[in-house]
């Protein structure tokens, strides 16, 4: 493996901790509503599935996996035409999401790495080493 690296999202889990804990609160004043239920099993099966973004450079793929490790996707190095580091704009957030043309993946902070796929998809990978990451993925599909 040329390059793995992991970020924790901490102002995300912060985030969804304290609307996690302020649901619950509520919930259970109100004796636990359908809704409040609902709410707090919501919150409380995103944090495990965004609490951090994994990204990996392998032989071949460009591989990236968000908390525990059920969200995941990857790319084929070869079909890489071209990288560069760049900041997203504060309002792009975190998660998955459509962004400007391409597809954000992101925990926190708005450094990432842009990747044109041959085909024309952009791609943007969120990270706290935007330029290690690029590094990497430029010794990889050369």
């Amino acid at each position: 493996m040329d390059y793995r690296h992991t970020q924790f999202g901490t102002t995300l889990v912060l985030i969804l901790v304290a609307i996690l804990a302020a649901v619950a609160v509520e919930a259970a004043r109100r004796g636990w509503p359908p809704v409040g239920v609902i709410v707090v099993a919501v919150l409380g099966l995103t944090l495990p599935l965004f609490f951090s973004l994994t990204v990996r450079v392998e032989e071949n793929f460009l591989r990236l996996s968000f908390g525990v490790g059920v969200i995941r996707r990857a790319w084929p190095l070869a079909e890489i035409a071209t990288v560069r580091v760049v900041r997203n704009p504060v309002w792009s957030g975190w998660g998955i999401h459509r962004l400007g043309g391409g597809w954000l993946y992101n925990v926190s902070g708005p450094q990432a790495v842009e990747i044109v796929m041959k085909t024309g998809e952009r791609v943007r990978i969120g990270s706290d080493e935007p330029h290690a990451l690029a590094a990497a993925l430029r010794r990889r599909h050369g």
